[in-house]
C-alpha cells in the first residue's frame, strides 16, 4: 500500500505466498489480532499491531518502525531492521529474531527460546516493572527500567556498548557479564557475592598534575596515575575509588606500591 491503512478488525494471512508491503512513511494499523503465515514488511512504512500477533512466517521493515502494543509470539522470522521496534507487552521468540542495525524495546518480559542475532543494533529494556535479560548475545545494551532492576538471567556478552541510566539498575547477580566497548552508567550497576564483569580498562598513564600524559618525571616531585576503567564506575550518582597496584620490575625483586584513585567526577569512570 501507498497509503495509511487502519484495519479494525483481525487481519490473517493464511498462506506462506500472502504478503503485505508499506513504503512512502505511510502507516499501517491493526486493532485485532493478527496471525501471519506469510510476509508483513515495509521498506520505511510504520506498521502498529494493537492486537495479539501471531507469526510463522516473516515480519519486518527496513527503516521503518514495527510497535506491537500487545503480546506478540513470532514463530518464524523477524526483522528489526534499521528502525525502531517496540514490544509493549509480552514477546516470545522461538524461531529467528535479527536486530538490524536499529533498536528493539522491551517493554515488559522477553522469552527467548530461538535464536536472536543481533548485528549492530540495540536492545534498549524500558519496562515499568522488574525485567530479566534473557541469555543471548547482544550488541548494545541500553537499559532503561522504571520500578524495577533489569537483572541478568545468566551470564551474556555485549559486544558493543553498554547504558545505564539514571533511575535504572543493571544487576549482574551471580553471572559474569562481558562488556567489550564503553560502559556509561548514570544509574546503578550491582553484581552478587560471584558476580563479576569482564571488562578491559579503556587507558592506564602517568600524567602530570593537569591529567596530560608524561613519560617521565623530574626528582623530587609528583607522581601521578590515570586509570579509565568505567566497569569501576557500579553507583552513576557517586563518585567512587579503586586501589591499583604499580611495580616497576617485580621480577627483579623491586617494591611495589598500593594507589587509590579517585574518580574525576560522578559516572565519569575515569580515576
Amino acid at each position: 500500500t501507498n497509503g495509511g491503512v487502519t484495519w479494525g478488525a483481525r487481519v490473517d494471512l493464511t498462506t506462506s505466498t500472502a504478503k503485505i508491503l508499506i513504503q512512502n512513511t505511510h502507516t499501517m494499523s491493526v486493532t485485532g489480532i493478527t496471525t501471519n503465515l506469510g510476509t508483513v514488511t515495509s521498506t520505511d512504512g510504520n506498521w502498529t499491531f494493537n492486537g495479539a500477533v501471531s507469526s510463522t512466517g516473516s515480519i519486518g521493515s527496513n527503516s521503518g518502525n514495527t510497535t506491537f502494543a500487545s503480546t506478540f509470539q513470532n514463530n518464524g522470522i523477524f526483522d528489526v531492521g534499521a528502525g525502531v521496534a517496540t514490544a509493549t507487552d509480552a514477546f516470545t521468540n522461538t524461531s529467528s529474531t535479527n536486530g538490524g542495525s536499529g533498536r528493539l524495546v522491551i517493554g515488559s518480559t522477553w522469552t527467548n527460546t530461538g535464536s536472536f542475532t543481533p548485528q549492530s543494533g540495540t536492545v534498549r529494556f524500558a519496562g515499568t516493572a522488574a525485567q530479566t535479560i534473557p541469555v543471548t548475545s547482544l550488541n548494545n545494551l541500553d537499559v532503561r527500567t522504571t520500578g524495577g532492576d533489569a537483572t541478568l538471567a545468566g551470564s551474556l556478552t555485549a559486544t558493543g556498548t553498554t547504558n545505564v541510566v539514571s533511575g535504572s539498575t543493571l544487576a549482574i547477580g551471580n553471572a559474569t557479564y562481558t562488556a567489550v566497548g564503553l560502559i556509561t552508567n548514570t544509574g546503578t550497576i550491582t553484581k552478587g557475592a560471584t558476580g563479576k564483569i569482564i571488562h578491559t580498562a579503556e587507558s592506564n598513564r602517568f600524567t602530570d598534575a593537569n591529567g596530560t600524559a608524561v613519560s617521565s618525571y623530574s626528582t623530587p616531585g609528583s607522581v601521578y596515575i590515570q586509570v579509565q576503567d568505567s566497569n569501576r564506575n557500579l553507583l552513576g550518582g557517586s563518585v567512587e575509588s579503586m586501589n591499583v597496584s604499580f611495580a616497576e620490575n617485580p621480577n627483579a625483586g623491586s617494591d611495589s606500591e598500593t594507589f587509590t584513585l579517585t574518580e574525576t567526577a560522578a559516572s565519569s569512570g575515569i580515576f
